[in-house]
Formats: C-alpha cells, sequence, structure tokens
C-alpha cells in the first residue's frame, strides 16, 4: 500500500517538474525572440578594491536575464586612474559594456527608451 502511495507522489512530482522545465523553456524562447533588452547601470567611486568581481557579475548577470540583448553601462563618478584603466581593458574585453562619465546617465537613459 505505502509502495502505491509513493510511486503516486514521486510520479507526480516527475510530471509537475517535467511542466516547469517546459515553462521555462518556452519562456526562455519567447523572451528572447521579442527583442527584449535590458540596460545595467554600474556605478564605481574612488578606488574600490573589488570593481573587477563586481564588473563581472554584471555581466553573469545580464547573461542570465531572459533578454535578447543586454547592455552595462560603467558610470564613472570620480574613479581612480588605475581603476578607470581596468574598466577601459574590461569594456574592450567585453561588447556589452561601455564606460561613461556620470553626467551622461540621461543620454544614456533616453538612448535606451528610444530604441
Amino acid at each position: 500500500m505505502w509502495e502505491v502511495l509513493l510511486y503516486a507522489v514521486i510520479s507526480f512530482l516527475v510530471i509537475l517538474g517535467l511542466a516547469e522545465l517546459l515553462r521555462t523553456v518556452e519562456s526562455l524562447r519567447v523572451y528572447r525572440r521579442q527583442g527584449s533588452r535590458a540596460l545595467l547601470i554600474l556605478p564605481l567611486r574612488g578606488c574600490t578594491e573589488d570593481a573587477e568581481a563586481l564588473l563581472r557579475e554584471g555581466i553573469i548577470a545580464l547573461e542570465a536575464l531572459p533578454v535578447a540583448e543586454g547592455r552595462m553601462a560603467i558610470l564613472d563618478c570620480g574613479m581612480s586612474a588605475e581603476q578607470r584603466q581596468m574598466c577601459e581593458l574590461f569594456c574592450r574585453d567585453y561588447s556589452c559594456a561601455e564606460l561613461f562619465a556620470s553626467d551622461e546617465i540621461c543620454g544614456i537613459i533616453t538612448d535606451e527608451c528610444r530604441l
């Protein structure tokens, strides 16, 4: 008797898991097809020791989003020369990342809204 109940519960959970997997795959396919976009704004100030880790986590976050196009705007809010150089190198390595001055934030958001 307990075996039948156990098999019924396991079967139910397997069916539920497969349905959730299909829903996730379909939602990713639909979102990517519709041409949705994301803009991640990362303001950096001073000399942050973990700036490279923040930039890499930002790229990982963009890749995890179910969007067709992701873009990361790195804002220079008074960062040090070393950090700025590191950000410029990072932007060369990743085409979706761009370095901007802090006063350009309105232009970035306006451009994204127009596209």
